[in-house]
C-alpha cells in the first residue's frame, strides 16, 4: 500500500464511519471533494509564497485565478475518483487497511492525514504573514 493509498483510505474510512453513525454522507464523493478543495488551496498558498509580488496583486487577475482554481479542483476530483475508486481499488485497499492496522494505528494515520491537510496550508500562511511583516 503506497502513501497515497494510505492517505486516501484513511479519509475514505473516516467518511464510512460517519455514514455508519447515521450521517447523510456519500463516502466516495466526500473523499474526492475533500481532495478537490484542499489541494487547490494548498497549491495556491504555496505558489503565493514563491510569487509574492505577482500573485494576487495588480499583475494577476482574480478572474484568471478563479478559473484556474476551479479547473484545478475539478481535475483533482476526477483524478482521485479515477485513481482510487475505479476498478474497486478502494475496496481492496480498505480491506487491507482494516485487516493490517489496529484501531489505534488507524487513528494515528488519520490524525497524520488531517495534519497534512490542515497543517501545510496553515504553515504556509504563517510564513507569508511573517514575510509581509504582519506577525
Amino acid at each position: 500500500m503506497t502513501a497515497i493509498d494510505l492517505f486516501l483510505v484513511s479519509i475514505y474510512f473516516h467518511y464510512i464511519k460517519m455514514k455508519q453513525s447515521g450521517r447523510n454522507v456519500i463516502p466516495w464523493f466526500a473523499t474526492c471533494g475533500l481532495m478537490a478543495i484542499s489541494m487547490p488551496v494548498t497549491i495556491s498558498i504555496i505558489i503565493k509564497m514563491f510569487l509574492k509580488d505577482n500573485f494576487g496583486g495588480e499583475n494577476f487577475s482574480e478572474t484568471i485565478f478563479l478559473i484556474f482554481f476551479i479547473l484545478f479542483g475539478t481535475i483533482i476530483f476526477f483524478i482521485t475518483k479515477k485513481y482510487f475508486f475505479q476498478n474497486e481499488k478502494h475496496i481492496r485497499t480498505l480491506n487491507k487497511y482494516i485487516n493490517n492496522y489496529s484501531e489505534k494505528r488507524r487513528r494515528n494515520i488519520f490524525i497524520k492525514t488531517l495534519l497534512i491537510i490542515l497543517g501545510v496550508p496553515v504553515a504556509a500562511i504563517i510564513i507569508l504573514l511573517f514575510e509581509y511583516g504582519i506577525i
